[in-house]
């Protein structure tokens, strides 16, 4: 399975259109030449990939057990004299002895005297933690979709909450905000990754390291904060609507159409391969997998109606299932999905109105948690930085260990076999204390990937702008980054470093500056926006608001421009391998005439 993946991972590097925007970032010295290779001398890769097959065995090593377990430890216990003292110590006090049989008359008289408890945990837990508050009809329109990294709400009054007072319009204004920066800055992440290593330089560390430490568990919170109130036949029609149905088409276009389009004259004789069709899902549809699996869940954990006691659980199965040696690309990203569960029910169980009103203490301490955590991690990646071009893998407190224990604590297996064997040798029948306490590590994450995705949305605003109403269709630019943006960021780079080369004195910041960081963050911004607009959700229809299903519930067909949305996704699919294949003839040309 890893040398399946490593291949599947060299191929699409090897892709025509992300190589030659490769060439071109590559190229510093020389913008101009269509056909220049660049090298790795320009410092914008690595002989050492950052491999998915080891970083289980790696990411262990960043902090070590002993720490997070005694850390872990201290928490839980002072969460207990906090939570469960209190209970046990009142249940002592108010315990009435049990009356003799021949006290038959003083029974009814001590049942009637007895202390009536107060309420209990899940009726005053409806004030603090509701299950499902109102969101205006205003403020949710044109929306899709109920998950957080794709953009769109699902909610209604239930019966719990019906004669509560509706909040008002921007209740949810900073989610729709918080929506619209996370997808800017994850664009932003794969964009660095596609053109230039994370390994590469300081900066680009620091930034994948800050990046994976907290943005997709945040998705997840958000996603579980819009998934309240019961689920009805709407609810579950636009759910397959606008999530399954758009991971399967995208993923079915991804997998089928570049080979056909390819070879066209060999269209009805083409027969696509077991790994072609069974390989893992893009590098962003994996979320929906992962969103799907727990909105399936949502009915079962709902049963449970102590939020303390949910929560409480989504932890325990997230610390444990960590053992499990799920594959990466395995059915539903079980590891992804098994890893952020408890942020997803975290999200669930939140009430919407602690962000409708953030004081501004909290947006201060917010400010400050994140520019904490954003110096000790440049600190970190700077003092601790070395040539990527050797092993880094294993190194305690070391920057390019902490990315890799950010992505194995959120999304993968705790431990590969081979890291077993080096933990617990031949003999596993009796492993050392590191490996049954790996779950502390999980723990110790979770509670950083909270702490720094609740400070996230304190940050932002709770009124409408543009951003919040793009916010809410986020799903567009979540889906549609690597088929209309990411392609076609490298001849953008190309041809603004050409212009800026043409003034005397500019010229576009190499690999090394921090200051190619700004330009990839700027462009990903305004490709968020971009891809957020009303043409572009248009033009994406096909896939994100199927209509064309509605004789599966026996609705009248909603009229959209679904076939030219068809061949928009397709133009987008084929239109880079087109400029690549152009890239190349130009080069022979051009070789030739030499």
């Amino acid at each position: 399975g890893d040398e399946r993946g490593r291949e599947y991972a060299e191929t699409r590097r090897q892709n025509t259109s992300v190589q030659y925007a490769t060439d071109m970032m590559q190229a510093d010295s020389n913008p101009f030449n269509v056909c220049s290779t660049g090298g790795d001398d320009h410092g914008c890769w690595c002989a050492v990939p950052l491999d998915h097959g080891r970083l289980s065995a790696e990411g262990w090593r960043f902090v070590p057990v002993a720490l997070t377990s005694w850390l872990t430890l201290v928490v839980l216990f002072a969460f207990a004299i906090w939570r469960v003292w209190p209970s046990v110590w009142l249940a002592l006090k108010e315990r009435i002895p049990a009356p003799s049989d021949s006290a038959d008359e003083n029974y009814g008289a001590q049942k009637d005297d007895a202390v009536t408890p107060s309420l209990s945990f899940m009726e005053a837990g409806r004030v603090l933690l509701p299950r499902a508050l109102t969101r205006s009809d205003t403020h949710s329109s044109d929306t899709t979709t109920s998950t957080a990294a794709p953009g769109g709400t699902d909610l209604a009054p239930t019966p719990d909450t019906a004669a509560e007072a509706p909040p008002s319009k921007g209740e949810l204004f900073a989610v729709d905000h918080a929506k619209f920066f996370l997808n800017s800055v994850i664009i932003c992440h794969h964009v660095q990754c596609t053109y230039m290593s994370s390994l590469a330089t300081p900066w680009s560390l620091a930034f994948a390291a800050y990046v994976e430490a907290w943005v997709m568990p945040t998705f997840a919170f958000l996603s579980g904060l819009l998934s309240k109130g019961e689920l009805t036949e709407t609810r579950a029609q636009r759910t397959v609507q606008s999530i399954w149905v758009t991971y399967a088409l995208l993923n079915a276009l991804e997998r089928v159409a570049p080979p056909l389009l390819r070879d066209p004259l060999h269209v009805l004789s083409y027969r696509p391969t077991l790994p072609d069709l069974t390989r893992e899902s893009s590098v962003v549809t994996w979320y929906l997998q992962c969103w799907i699996a727990w909105k399936m869940l949502l009915p079962y954990l709902r049963t449970i109606q102590d939020p303390f006691k949910l929560v409480g659980l989504a932890f325990a199965l997230s610390w444990y299932g960590g053992y499990f040696d799920f594959a990466w690309w395995g059915s539903f990203h079980a590891s992804a999905t098994i890893g952020m569960l408890p942020m997803f029910v975290v999200g669930y169980v939140t009430p919407h109105s602690i962000f409708g009103r953030v004081p501004r203490w909290l947006r201060g301490a917010s400010a400050g948690a994140h520019i904490a955590f954003i110096v000790a991690v440049v600190v970190m990646c700077y003092t601790t930085w070395e040539d990527c071009n050797q092993d880094l893998s294993g190194r305690p407190w070391h920057g390019a260990t902490f990315l890799r224990w950010t992505m194995v604590m959120h999304r993968y297996s705790y431990l590969t076999p081979e890291a077993v064997v080096e933990m617990c040798g031949d003999d596993q029948n009796g492993c050392g204390g590191d490996y049954y306490w790996m779950w502390t590590q999980r723990a110790v994450y979770h509670a950083m990937a909270a702490l720094l995705g609740a400070a996230w949305v304190c940050l932002m605003p709770n009124r409408r702008t543009e951003f919040a109403i793009r916010g809410r269709h986020s799903l567009y630019a979540y889906m549609l980054q690597f088929v209309v943006f990411v392609p076609f960021t490298g001849y953008a780079f190309h041809f603004l470093g050409k212009c800026l080369n043409s003034v005397p004195g500019l010229s576009l910041p190499t690999c090394a500056s921090p200051l190619r960081f700004c330009v990839f963050l700027c462009t990903s911004v305004a490709g968020t926006y971009i891809m957020t607009s009303q043409t572009v959700r248009g033009l994406a229809c096909v896939a994100f608001e199927p209509t064309w299903l509605n004789w599966l519930w026996d609705k009248p067909y909603e009229r959209k421009p679904h076939l030219r949305s068809f061949a928009f996704l397709i133009l987008c699919w084929v239109l880079p391998d087109f400029i690549g294949s152009a890239r190349a003839w130009l080069c022979s040309v051009e070789t030739a005439s030499h």
